[in-house]
């Protein structure tokens, strides 16, 4: 996929721009990258369901909250908001077709590396606003936003972020240190929806990476009328199962998040814990939503997904 740039012209062209004038330059290019690239794409395959400025600006959102409930200066809370703004300006793909399906497999790693060169490149043109510190924040925080699948809890984790939580534990390293500070808030953020926001969004959000990552069933429902019952059955259990690991992923994420926060002081811990109080609510709607959808013809399970036929 090719990948266009958004030039911001400009003060954005100086090298004399305030703090808060760079982020703010720099939150509006990200968010530029992603509408252009991910929502008013040439190729619809690259018009994202989820990936999109939506999930940006809400991890930007959770990530400033977060940050403040750390008590952290107004600086790195700005910082931290950059930070989420480029964390996913890069969404490589490949299609795999395999066993009948047509998935989406995105370069997980490999996109997050060049989502945090491209948040680089625009901080050393900024060498009067960025230092080395900061860019190294950059580094850390977004490597931690990598998923990976938790089989045991069936929900996504993220090694990066479990990994650095272990090693600051045994170096019994103070954890108000801002790159660690960051690093966790921008993780937490990223797949804060179960905890953090109300239950439309956690179901929204399943939904649109639902047709995010099955490209077979997004086109195939763009001529419904073409389906025949065994693709109707074959779709329909995929949704079903779907929805019925919802309720996996919203109890794993709950589960997870006692490590996740490990090691911040009791005052910090407190407060971000705080945020964190509709994991209950959000499980009891997946597990409302699976069995309402159980009952569900095939073209009202495709509405309630929110496709648009």
């Amino acid at each position: 996929m090719e990948r266009k740039e958004i030039q911001l012209g400009g003060r954005a062209e100086s090298h004399h721009l305030t703090f808060e004038e760079a982020i703010k330059d720099g939150i509006t290019a990200a968010l530029a990258n992603i509408s252009q690239r991910f929502e008013h794409a040439e190729n619809p395959l690259d018009n994202l369901a989820f990936h999109n400025t939506q999930h940006t600006k809400s991890v930007i959102e959770r990530t400033k909250k977060i940050l403040e409930a750390m008590g952290v200066n107004k600086g790195l809370v700005m910082l931290g908001e950059f930070i989420a703004a480029h964390h996913d300006t890069v969404q490589d793909y490949s299609v795999s077709e395999k066993d009948g399906k047509k998935m989406r497999a995105r370069f997980i790693e490999k996109n997050e590396e060049a989502s945090i060169e491209e948040a680089v490149v625009y901080m050393r043109a900024n060498p009067s606003v960025f230092d080395e510190e900061d860019i190294e924040i950059v580094r850390e925080a977004i490597q931690a936003t990598i998923p990976r699948y938790d089989v045991e809890k069936k929900t996504i984790k993220q090694p990066h972020l479990l990994e650095s939580v272990e090693a600051a534990m045994m170096r019994q390293r103070l954890m108000t240190d801002k790159s660690e500070l960051v690093t966790r808030a921008i993780a937490l953020a990223d797949l804060g929806t179960a905890g953090m926001d109300d239950s439309e969004s956690f179901v929204h959000d399943g939904n649109a990476i639902f047709q995010e990552e099955n490209i077979d069933i997004t086109e195939a429902l763009q001529h419904p009328k073409s389906l025949s019952n065994a693709q109707k059955e074959s779709f329909q259990k995929r949704m079903l199962d779907w929805t019925a690991n919802q309720i996996f992923f919203a109890k794993g994420r709950e589960a997870l998040f006692d490590k996740e926060l490990e090691g911040l002081p009791e005052k910090m811990e407190r407060n971000v814990r705080a945020l964190f109080t509709e994991f209950g609510s959000n499980i009891q709607r997946a597990q409302a939503k699976a069995d309402i959808r159980k009952t569900m013809s095939f073209e009202d399970l495709v509405r309630d997904f929110g496709y648009k036929t």
